[in-house]
């Protein structure tokens, strides 16, 4: 404590430049352990020596001393760097909450921007405590992946199915030409919907509920609900391959069961998945007599 009253003294003498001052404490305080050097800037800043204290605090050790001082010492994007290189997540949250109370969101975006971590952190709380700031979060420079996937997130998450689709449409019409692949799912997806609606009006009396589904799953209830004609429409329109398709239908078949339709499949056209499958389905079922079918020709 002598010794940082010493130190203390020693930076409010302001005829003194910061180098020679701050030479002069490194060198004396080096090597004793536990010296306070948030303690030595907390008074040159008080001093108005801001630049010293800010060197001095490369000295202090402790994250939990150093961060609270920069940020009373208005260092923001310092003390977020300080915290983050501390790895005290406690620490991050306290600058990341600072810096979003005392700046407007466009600031606050373009100080933890330049931090990934910081962003990455407060992508997390957004998510669970304001949601409402996202979209201008994922705004933010080097952010176009998750902004995009945000969007499909978001577009999920409509009322209904209606607006569902309107939104996905409007994902696939904002995106480049250059972008095929999120262009082409975006439009796949409002096709979807779009064709389960459809389903769930026509097929209304089948207590499936179709919105919602992945392309396997309204596959496999149209195949045990005997739709033939729309199978056919969603093979064609999300062209699904045929390894694909005969899986899904031999699990189907299995799952109603109807054996003697799954052996009149095996026997519709050379599988392209082997007679493997129809063999195990039977079994998973304990339907041993059924697998006997298969088993021979199964090379």
């Amino acid at each position: 404590q002598v010794l940082v009253h010493w130190a203390s003294s020693k930076v409010k003498k302001l005829e003194e430049d910061d180098k020679s001052v701050l030479d002069a404490i490194v060198e004396k305080l080096k090597s004793i352990p536990g010296i306070s050097y948030a303690e030595i800037a907390s008074t040159a800043y008080k001093y108005g020596r801001s630049k010293l204290a800010t060197r001095l605090l490369d000295f202090e050790p402790r994250a939990a001393d150093q961060v609270p001082l920069l940020i009373s010492m208005e260092q923001d994007e310092l003390a977020l760097k300080k915290a983050i290189e501390s790895g005290d997540t406690d620490l991050m949250y306290l600058v990341l909450l600072h810096i979003k109370r005392t700046k407007n969101v466009q600031q606050f975006i373009n100080t933890i921007s330049r931090q990934p971590e910081a962003l990455d952190m407060f992508i997390s709380y957004c998510k669970e405590q304001e949601p409402d700031l996202l979209p201008e979060l994922y705004a933010a420079p080097g952010q176009e992946n998750r902004a995009l996937s945000y969007k499909f997130y978001t577009s999920f998450q409509q009322s209904n199915v209606v607006e569902q689709i309107a939104s996905f449409e409007k994902i696939a019409a904002s995106l480049p030409k250059e972008q095929v692949f999120e262009k082409s799912v975006a439009q796949e997806q409002a096709a979807l919907l779009s064709l389960q609606r459809s389903l769930d009006n026509t097929l209304a009396d089948s207590n499936v509920k179709f919105v919602g589904l992945t392309v396997s799953q309204t596959l496999h209830h149209l195949i045990v609900l005997g739709a033939n004609k729309q199978v056919q429409k969603v093979r064609e329109t999300f062209q699904v391959p045929d390894n694909r398709y005969w899986w899904i239908k031999i699990k189907a078949l299995a799952s109603i069961p109807a054996w003697d339709q799954l052996f009149q499949f095996s026997k519709h056209k050379k599988s392209p998945v082997g007679l493997a499958p129809f063999a195990e389905v039977c079994l998973e079922a304990d339907e041993i007599n059924e697998a006997v079918k298969y088993i021979p020709n199964i090379s």
